[in-house]
């Protein structure tokens, strides 16, 4: 009768003392390793849930460091940030597009699957326009145009020779 080694107990036993389907270990070891199965995934399921947990609450302070920020730049509040939107109906105040209201944990997180490396929501958010001489707040912005007049060195001078480029460019 042929003989098997088993890799977990490492007992040599005759080959009916194993699965035909599994040759590694024998119905002994095999029997105890599945018993112990839920142990095993019960502590991997732990990991994920507090790793989870952990997840949330990083993204939770998604609003405390979004105060933080408006304090610390703009030296404006949660509420006067809400107001300048409530008073645009969260509109770019330059192309008039909808933006998203992430000033509540709800709305942020209904749509949190969006991902944009780690400002995972700048491009449907509004953002404080300021002047970068006298750091006084315009208004919001959608991120296209923020950035937009950011490359134009918020320089009118340049966004006319912008418009005049285009204009001559123009397809009839």
């Amino acid at each position: 009768m042929e003989k098997r080694k088993c890799n977990k107990c490492s007992k040599t036993k005759p080959l009916d003392q194993f699965y035909k389907n599994n040759l590694v270990r024998c119905k002994e070891c095999k029997k105890e390793w599945q018993s112990n199965y839920h142990e095993r995934v019960g502590r991997s399921n732990v990991r994920k849930k507090r790793n989870a947990r952990t997840y949330r609450e990083r993204h939770y302070d998604y609003l405390k460091y979004r105060d933080l920020a408006l304090q610390r730049i703009y030296k404006i509040n949660r509420e006067t940030f809400v107001s300048m939107c409530i008073k645009q109906d969260y509109k770019c105040a330059s192309c008039g597009d909808k933006q998203l209201d992430f000033t509540d944990f709800k709305t942020w997180k209904k749509h949190s699957h969006v991902k944009n490396g780690t400002s995972r929501f700048s491009h449907l958010s509004l953002h404080v326009d300021h002047s970068h001489d006298t750091n006084k707040i315009r208004e919001l912005l959608c991120r296209s145009c923020n950035q937009g007049l950011g490359h134009f060195k918020d320089d009118p001078a340049l966004l006319k020779k912008a418009i005049k480029y285009l204009n001559k460019h123009k397809e009839s």
